[in-house]
Protein backbone atom coordinates (compact mmCIF):
# COMPACT_ATOMS: atom_id res chain seq x y z
CA UNK A 1 0.00 0.00 0.00
CA UNK A 2 2.90 2.60 0.44
CA UNK A 3 4.61 1.54 -2.87
CA UNK A 4 0.67 2.00 -4.31
CA UNK A 5 0.82 5.78 -2.48
CA UNK A 6 3.95 6.95 -3.36
CA UNK A 7 3.67 6.05 -6.86
CA UNK A 8 0.51 7.98 -6.92
CA UNK A 9 1.75 10.91 -4.79
CA UNK A 10 4.87 11.12 -7.20
CA UNK A 11 2.55 10.85 -10.62
CA UNK A 12 0.42 13.86 -9.18
CA UNK A 13 3.58 15.67 -8.22
CA UNK A 14 5.09 14.94 -11.47
CA UNK A 15 1.84 16.16 -13.43
CA UNK A 16 2.11 19.26 -11.18
CA UNK A 17 5.88 20.30 -11.92
CA UNK A 18 5.23 19.54 -15.62
CA UNK A 19 2.47 22.01 -15.76
CA UNK A 20 4.71 24.52 -14.17
CA UNK A 21 7.60 24.16 -16.38
CA UNK A 22 5.67 24.01 -19.35
CA UNK A 23 4.29 27.47 -18.20
CA UNK A 24 7.70 28.72 -17.93
CA UNK A 25 8.91 27.73 -21.04
CA UNK A 26 5.69 29.13 -22.55
CA UNK A 27 6.33 32.25 -20.80
CA UNK A 28 9.99 32.39 -22.37
CA UNK A 29 9.14 33.99 -25.79
CA UNK A 30 7.12 36.50 -24.07
CA UNK A 31 9.76 37.95 -22.32
CA UNK A 32 12.27 38.24 -25.11
CA UNK A 33 9.87 39.68 -27.07
CA UNK A 34 9.16 42.54 -24.10
CA UNK A 35 13.31 43.10 -23.47
CA UNK A 36 13.29 41.57 -20.55
CA UNK A 37 16.03 38.88 -21.14
CA UNK A 38 18.29 41.75 -22.28
CA UNK A 39 18.57 40.71 -25.70
CA UNK A 40 18.35 42.85 -28.72
CA UNK A 41 14.99 44.56 -27.95
CA UNK A 42 15.17 46.94 -30.87
CA UNK A 43 14.04 43.92 -32.90
CA UNK A 44 11.23 44.08 -31.31
CA UNK A 45 10.66 47.41 -32.08
CA UNK A 46 6.89 49.40 -33.25
CA UNK A 47 8.41 52.39 -35.30
CA UNK A 48 5.54 54.96 -36.45
CA UNK A 49 7.16 56.30 -39.94
CA UNK A 50 6.39 58.41 -42.61
CA UNK A 51 8.47 57.68 -45.82
CA UNK A 52 8.92 60.20 -48.96
CA UNK A 53 10.15 58.44 -52.17
CA UNK A 54 8.97 56.22 -55.34
CA UNK A 55 7.40 53.24 -55.62
CA UNK A 56 9.12 51.88 -58.99
CA UNK A 57 8.78 48.25 -60.68
CA UNK A 58 12.10 45.86 -60.20
CA UNK A 59 12.85 46.08 -63.82
CA UNK A 60 14.05 49.17 -63.00
CA UNK A 61 17.51 49.01 -62.24
CA UNK A 62 18.89 51.87 -60.51
CA UNK A 63 18.66 51.35 -57.05
CA UNK A 64 19.99 53.97 -54.71
CA UNK A 65 18.90 54.39 -50.93
CA UNK A 66 16.04 51.87 -51.90
CA UNK A 67 13.99 49.42 -49.48
CA UNK A 68 12.72 46.23 -51.33
CA UNK A 69 8.78 46.16 -50.85
CA UNK A 70 6.48 43.00 -51.29
CA UNK A 71 2.68 44.49 -51.87
CA UNK A 72 -0.05 41.67 -52.37
CA UNK A 73 2.69 39.08 -53.56
CA UNK A 74 4.19 41.73 -55.89
CA UNK A 75 7.75 43.05 -55.30
CA UNK A 76 8.45 46.68 -55.67
CA UNK A 77 11.49 48.54 -54.80
CA UNK A 78 10.28 52.13 -52.84
CA UNK A 79 13.32 54.93 -53.79
CA UNK A 80 13.52 56.25 -50.52
CA UNK A 81 14.09 60.34 -50.40
CA UNK A 82 13.50 61.09 -46.71
CA UNK A 83 12.71 59.28 -43.41
CA UNK A 84 10.75 60.93 -41.04
CA UNK A 85 9.97 59.77 -37.37
CA UNK A 86 6.58 60.68 -35.91
CA UNK A 87 6.78 59.00 -32.49
CA UNK A 88 9.57 59.94 -30.44
CA UNK A 89 11.59 56.81 -30.17
CA UNK A 90 15.11 57.41 -29.44
CA UNK A 91 16.77 55.91 -32.68
CA UNK A 92 17.64 58.39 -34.92
CA UNK A 93 15.87 58.79 -38.31
CA UNK A 94 18.78 57.44 -40.51
CA UNK A 95 19.24 54.46 -38.42
CA UNK A 96 15.43 53.18 -38.35
CA UNK A 97 15.81 50.79 -41.50
CA UNK A 98 19.06 49.36 -40.47
CA UNK A 99 17.71 47.88 -37.87
CA UNK A 100 16.14 45.46 -40.67
CA UNK A 101 17.98 42.39 -41.10
CA UNK A 102 17.30 42.83 -44.61
CA UNK A 103 16.21 45.64 -46.29
CA UNK A 104 12.69 44.38 -47.73
CA UNK A 105 9.72 44.59 -45.70
CA UNK A 106 6.30 43.02 -46.60
CA UNK A 107 3.44 46.22 -46.75
CA UNK A 108 -0.24 45.13 -45.22
CA UNK A 109 -2.59 47.24 -44.62
CA UNK A 110 -6.64 47.62 -45.92
CA UNK A 111 -7.11 45.90 -49.35
CA UNK A 112 -8.40 49.34 -50.58
CA UNK A 113 -4.92 51.25 -49.91
CA UNK A 114 -2.66 48.57 -51.10
CA UNK A 115 -4.60 48.33 -54.32
CA UNK A 116 -4.74 52.11 -54.98
CA UNK A 117 -1.10 52.08 -53.82
CA UNK A 118 0.51 49.87 -57.24
CA UNK A 119 -2.15 51.73 -59.22
CA UNK A 120 -0.10 53.32 -62.54
CA UNK A 121 -1.23 56.46 -62.05
CA UNK A 122 1.16 56.15 -58.50
CA UNK A 123 3.95 54.40 -59.75
CA UNK A 124 7.08 56.18 -60.40
CA UNK A 125 5.93 59.26 -59.05
CA UNK A 126 7.18 61.06 -56.16
CA UNK A 127 4.67 59.43 -52.86
CA UNK A 128 4.74 59.63 -49.39
CA UNK A 129 3.59 56.73 -47.52
CA UNK A 130 2.79 56.99 -43.52
CA UNK A 131 2.59 53.38 -41.31
CA UNK A 132 3.83 51.43 -38.51
CA UNK A 133 6.94 49.68 -39.26
CA UNK A 134 7.47 46.26 -37.38
CA UNK A 135 11.18 45.88 -38.01
CA UNK A 136 12.04 42.90 -36.27
CA UNK A 137 9.70 40.86 -38.72
CA UNK A 138 10.02 43.59 -41.47
CA UNK A 139 6.69 44.28 -41.80
CA UNK A 140 5.28 47.85 -42.86
CA UNK A 141 1.20 48.54 -41.91
CA UNK A 142 -0.04 51.50 -43.99
CA UNK A 143 -1.66 53.40 -42.89
CA UNK A 144 -1.93 56.29 -45.23
CA UNK A 145 -0.34 57.42 -48.29
CA UNK A 146 -0.53 60.86 -50.50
Amino acid sequence: MTIGFLVAYLTKEGVKVMKTMKTLFAALPLIGILGFTGGPAIAYEVHYIRLTGTLVSTEDGQRGNALDVVINGRQWIFRIAKIKNLLPSGVAESAILRHIFAPRVTVTGSQELLQNLQKAAIVSKPLTITGFLYSGSGVFFLTSFG
